[in-house]
């Protein structure tokens, strides 16, 4: 970035405006002429245009790389990819991360909503709510689970939330 800086020089009676270049990257402001060290990178000023060299090193986080500056969000976190390859990762301060909800070994997230069997579950402020659906069957004696197609002598029967539904035929018997 080009910056133009003002500088004052003022004698007793009178003060004169001088306009000297100078320049700006990643925050750092620095004096044309000058070189400084800006994190992995050698930059200098000239007539304020800001020239850098050198390569900053990538981050790999879980298994993914990420370039110098890069930012992303892991779940709670806000990271960066810094110099020398080193990650800073903040905990974010959001409702949504403070209201997660933990249930039968999973983490859910604020307003999500999932299946528990045949139930309908969501996540509201840490507090986990499900339907209340009977979810497998008993038929004669013997369970099924919600959705398994089972047959009755000659019909075709299906568990449906703990009902039963069964197709209608007349079934003929077999004369031995």
């Amino acid at each position: 970035m080009k910056l133009t800086l003002v500088v004052l020089v003022c004698s007793l009676a009178q003060c004169l405006a001088i306009e000297t270049s100078g320049c700006e990257h990643n925050g750092v402001y620095f004096q044309h002429g000058a070189e400084a060290d800006i994190g992995c990178q050698t930059c200098s000023c000239y007539n304020g245009v800001a020239t850098c060299t050198g390569n900053c090193p990538n981050c790999e986080y879980k298994e993914e790389l990420y370039e110098h500056g890069a930012k992303w969000i892991d779940d709670c976190n806000a990271c960066q990819c810094l110099d020398h390859g080193t990650i800073s990762c903040m905990m974010r301060q959001v409702f949504q991360c403070q209201n997660k909800c933990h249930y039968k070994s999973n983490t859910y997230g604020h307003l999500e909503v999932f299946t528990d069997d045949c139930n309908s579950c969501t996540c509201n402020a840490r507090i986990v709510t499900c339907s209340q659906k009977k979810c497998g069957c008993n038929y004669r004696g013997v369970e099924y689970s919600n959705g398994q197609l089972f047959t009755d002598s000659c019909n075709a029967c299906f568990c449906d939330e703990g009902s039963v539904n069964c197709s209608d035929h007349i079934c003929q018997k077999v004369l031995v």
